[in-house]
């Protein structure tokens, strides 16, 4: 089960995510605009992550917009006292050890153990379906796939999945 709630952090409205199931690992594929803090969501909660873009550069720049966020909410702490500089420092670097995997290949990612795979690619149906159909042959069966899409028909992402019943909604915002 999936329950999420809304908090607010220095003015901007972020999406706090809960787990309450046995997931281990997060994978998130498309590590811009969004899916940057997608990753860096699931990190700070705890859960390993692995990262999956087209190419390096784009995970090596989505890696540093996660350093460069979580040195801020650290800052923030700190400043408001809720932590020391040396627990700023931590929180940092534990968080950013828990993005353990970064590839640009989709079959390395449905291997690599994820317990939930979210993708925050481009909106395109025809790449989507492309990506639901490839995960959906190399993840194991018991992965759920989730849509951060916002535009486009979950279901028909889930029918080119072949398991419609492990394709999810899960926008982030």
């Amino acid at each position: 089960m999936l329950v999420s709630k809304l908090v607010t952090r220095s003015n901007s409205l972020r999406v706090q995510v809960m787990y309450m199931s046995t997931f281990k690992k997060v994978g998130v594929v498309g590590v811009g605009l969004l899916g940057h803090g997608i990753a860096q969501t699931a990190a700070e909660a705890g859960y390993k992550v692995a990262l999956c873009d087209t190419n390096e550069k784009a995970i090596e720049k989505g890696v540093d917009m996660i350093h460069q966020s979580l040195k801020k909410v650290a800052e923030r702490n700190i400043k408001k006292g809720s932590m020391d500089a040396a627990a700023g420092d931590k929180f940092v670097k534990d968080t950013l050890a828990r993005i353990e995997t970064k590839t640009t290949d989709l079959n390395a990612l449905a291997k690599s153990g994820c317990d939930l795979i979210i993708e925050a690619i481009i909106e395109n149906v025809e790449i989507k379906n492309n990506f639901y159909k490839t995960m959906g042959k190399e993840c194991p069966p018991e992965t759920i796939l989730a849509s951060n899409t916002s535009s486009l028909s979950i279901t028909e992402l889930a029918k080119a999945s072949g398991r419609p019943s492990k394709v999810v909604g899960l926008h982030f915002f």
